[in-house]
């Protein structure tokens, strides 16, 4: 159990991996008709729905809860509520159209807090792949803070090398 386990989530990882490289090589490949944007959270507004097939494409959808490593998980690998209780086995069944609320509602709380920290203006296909990274290691991981600002370690090296 504990292999299986082991063994899907190095493939979701691998796929997530995949997904970041094909990101940035068809930025490099369509850059001639790239959007400018004034700053990250607008970049981040305009690339949603494309982070939501991004995430649906590595996550695989359940309409009813199921445990998932060491927390419980549902629609596309949510396992928080957007009323911020946690997914519990008990946690009634969930449309794809509430999946997708959940996965916004998860992004908007869990990564776009995190974009502050990043200096220069990106493009949409930079932010898909930095909002996926976030969402695998977590925000605090990638900046060094907390969503509320506080400092709670050093930024990711990710990071470090976004900014210089």
């Amino acid at each position: 159990m504990k292999k299986t386990l082991f063994i899907r989530m190095k493939n979701k990882l691998l796929w997530i991996m995949v997904a970041i490289v094909a990101i940035m090589v068809v930025d490099k490949c369509v850059n001639n008709n790239r959007v400018v944007f004034k700053d990250n959270n607008e970049c981040y507004r305009a690339c949603r729905e494309d982070l939501l097939a991004c995430i649906a494409l590595v996550e695989d959808y359940s309409e009813t809860p199921y445990h998932c490593g060491a927390k419980w998980t549902i629609g596309y690998g949510s396992t928080v509520l957007p009323d911020g209780s946690p997914v519990t086995k008990k946690t009634p069944k969930c449309t794809k159209s509430q999946a997708k609320d959940y996965v916004y509602a998860h992004c908007d709380k869990r990564i776009k807090p995190f974009l502050q920290y990043i200096k220069p203006v990106l493009t949409k296909e930079e932010m898909l792949g930095v909002c996926l990274f976030i969402y695998n290691v977590g925000g605090e991981a990638f900046s060094g803070h907390r969503a509320n600002g506080t400092k709670c370690g050093n930024p990711s090296a990710f990071l470090v090398s976004l900014n210089n």
